[in-house]
């Protein structure tokens, strides 16, 4: 190298696709995470439907078993008919999905299904 040249130095990160991880960010950065995603996919919407389909199920299973059961189907029909545009209003999918699986505290098994329905969507925000 001649004496006059300056070695490069990377001041940054390039990201060319999916990265997750321990990165060196900036200059003298130490344990930095960067964690990116890719965004929803087309699987990740089919699954949270398929998901939600299984709760509808599930609560009309144990509608006898919820104080208002009307209200839960109602909700998930909120939840159903925003899923498509889930990331244009993701806090109302949050608070939705959150007052649903809430109200299915009290019956076991469709606290689960309601759990893997909430991640289901969650996935898409």
């Amino acid at each position: 190298m001649n004496p006059t040249q300056r070695p490069s130095v990377n001041f940054g990160v390039i990201v060319g696709g999916d990265l997750t991880g321990t990165v060196q960010n900036a200059p003298a950065a130490r344990g930095s995470t960067l964690h990116q995603g890719s965004g929803s996919t087309a699987a990740d919407l089919e699954e949270a439907r398929r998901r939600l389909r299984e709760l509808r199920e599930a609560l009309t299973r144990h509608r006898d078993e919820l104080p208002d059961p009307q209200a839960c189907l109602d909700e998930l029909a909120v939840v159903e008919e925003r899923l498509p545009r889930a990331a244009e209003d993701p806090t109302t999918l949050r608070a939705v999905m959150r007052s649903l699986y809430q109200r299915c505290g009290g019956v076991p098994g469709l606290f689960t299904i309601a759990g893997v329905a909430q991640q289901a969507v969650a996935a898409l925000l």
